[in-house]
């Protein structure tokens, strides 16, 4: 069998059950099984595999035949060019987390030293991109998980950046210190609605990171309501929220005295950003 063959029967295996990029995916687990490079791959169709190969490869598709997502089975993901390990402790990055980062990185610009609290880190991606984004930053990530704590450490020395990693829930936490930066991507998505969520989402990722009650709001009415005591006088909430939540979670800001309230939309036009400044 050569490698084009092998890959055909992958992509087949997963169009027969409506995968929705079934060649996309098909030729990264290909890579990942033969460890051949993507020019190669294109360049020599022909080039023969060998059996620990072709048993790795059916092995990887069988995985991603049960819904296991693809970055779970390769165990890393890349989130605002840089490569993150992963697994079932924390949330897969996406594209769309890449718009909170860049909202940071505009709010903090001309700031000396400034102080960032990543709440609910998971992955590390937020704290280790924003700390390596601004250098001369204090930064501090979150988790009330064990496992992802381990993985968010990880992913810093990997990627030669180090926040602070504290396990605690949400800000409970934070006695003395001030910051003027609060930034997270909560869970969001209302628990009657978690089983519309993608199977692979439901089935691998932890549900704890994802479900915020019944209204998807109760995790980042706390983050908003104790980021007062923690935030410097002018300092920054920035919020992921979900599709459907920008009007609720801007009451929820004005109810708590914040100001200069502005709301982002990604790439598919959702809100999905929110940003909000504490005065005293």
């Amino acid at each position: 069998m050569n490698i084009k063959e092998l890959y055909d029967f992958g992509r087949d295996a997963l169009l027969n059950q409506k995968f929705e990029n079934p060649g996309l995916e098909a030729s990264v687990l290909l890579l990942e099984a033969t460890g051949i490079d993507k020019l190669n791959f294109y360049k020599n169709h022909d080039r023969l595999v060998i059996d620990s190969e072709i048993d790795k490869y059916k092995e990887l598709i069988e995985r991603r035949l049960t819904s296991e997502p693809v970055a779970y089975i390769l165990g890393k993901k890349e989130f605002y060019s840089r490569e993150f390990s992963v697994d079932g402790n924390v949330l897969i990055p996406r594209p769309e987390t890449e718009l909170l980062v860049d909202k940071a990185i505009i709010i903090l610009k001309g700031f000396d030293y400034p102080s960032i609290l990543d709440v609910g880190t998971g992955s590390g991606c937020i704290a280790v991109t924003l700390k390596d984004e601004i250098p001369d930053s204090v930064c501090v990530a979150t988790d009330i998980s064990y496992g992802a704590l381990q993985k968010a450490k990880q992913n810093s020395k990997s990627n030669d950046c180090y926040p602070f990693f504290i396990k605690g829930n949400l800000l409970e936490f934070i006695k003395d210190s001030k910051f003027d930066l609060i930034v997270s991507n909560p869970p969001y998505v209302r628990e009657k609605l978690f089983h519309k969520l993608d199977r692979g989402v439901r089935n691998y990722e932890p549900k704890s990171a994802l479900v915020a009650g019944d209204n998807g709001l109760g995790i980042i009415s706390k983050i908003i309501s104790e980021s007062m005591r923690v935030l410097k006088n002018e300092g920054w909430c920035l919020l992921e929220i979900g599709f459907d939540q920008s009007v609720k979670v801007i009451e929820m800001f004005e109810l708590n005295g914040y100001k200069e309230i502005e709301v982002f939309r990604d790439l598919s036009g959702i809100d999905r950003v929110i940003k909000a400044k504490w005065k005293k």
